[in-house]
């Protein structure tokens, strides 16, 4: 049995959310990098990643509510 469009939603936000919070995880572990030339580049691809998992997540949120 498949799983409803709804369903489905809620469980990719689901990931994404738990994605999102890797994520601030990788960025909070730059902070106790010191001197690193290596610590910002990390820090600029998570702050990337960030604004796109906020935005799928936005985007789904939207979605749930329009099949509602």
């Amino acid at each position: 049995m498949s799983d409803s469009p709804a369903l489905t939603l809620l469980r990719v936000g689901d990931v994404l959310a738990t994605a999102k919070d890797l994520n601030e995880a990788i960025h909070m572990a730059c902070g106790y990098i010191e001197h690193d030339p290596s610590k910002a580049a990390i820090q600029a691809v998570a702050n990337c990643l960030e604004a796109k998992l906020s935005q799928a997540l936005e985007m789904i949120e939207g979605a749930r509510e329009a099949l509602t």
